[in-house]
């Protein structure tokens, strides 16, 4: 083989391992916002059931309307409990937990079990789809997570449902 052979060879090779380089990168980019978009999509269906139970009379073991929004528990909405309290219902491929509290409005924390440094929370501000508001955040290198606040509530929402 001649110089200029080999030289084509090289070169063929690095841009080769070039491309297979970014196309395993672009791949790891798209499945981490593909896992973001599962993870919302998972909690808007949680909270979309749990504003069927608040609605359900309680004769049907619904909230019927009365009782606290704090007091769901994944139970009554159908989906298998994996802790004594009732505030978490995990799968094969997150973490779904319901954070409620009488001073704060209820939130669902879904983390990846895929990714475990994404999880989306949604604050239910209202029983309309207009009032969840969502977060997207990943483990920092410090291990504290990107944000601490919860965002503003929409002014259409109701105060206290």
């Amino acid at each position: 083989m001649g110089q200029q052979q080999l030289l084509l060879l090289v070169l063929g090779i690095v841009i080769v391992g070039l491309a297979v380089v970014v196309g395993i990168d672009a791949f790891e980019r798209e499945s981490r916002k593909l896992e973001v978009d599962l993870l919302y999509q998972e909690a808007v269906n949680i909270a979309g059931d749990i504003v069927a139970w608040k609605k359900k009379p309680a004769a049907m073991g619904g909230g019927d309307e009365s009782v606290s929004i704090n007091e769901f528990r994944f139970a009554q909405a159908g989906y298998e409990e994996t802790n004594e309290e009732g505030g978490e219902a995990n799968t094969d491929r997150m973490w779904r937990k319901v954070y409620v509290s009488p001073a704060s409005r209820p939130s669902l924390l879904l983390r990846s079990k895929r990714h475990e440094d994404i999880r989306v929370r949604l604050y239910l501000y209202g029983p309309d789809t207009a009032c969840f508001v969502g977060q997207v955040s990943y483990r920092q290198p410090d291990n504290s997570w990107s944000y601490t606040e919860a965002p503003e509530e929409p002014a259409a929402c109701e105060v206290d449902w």
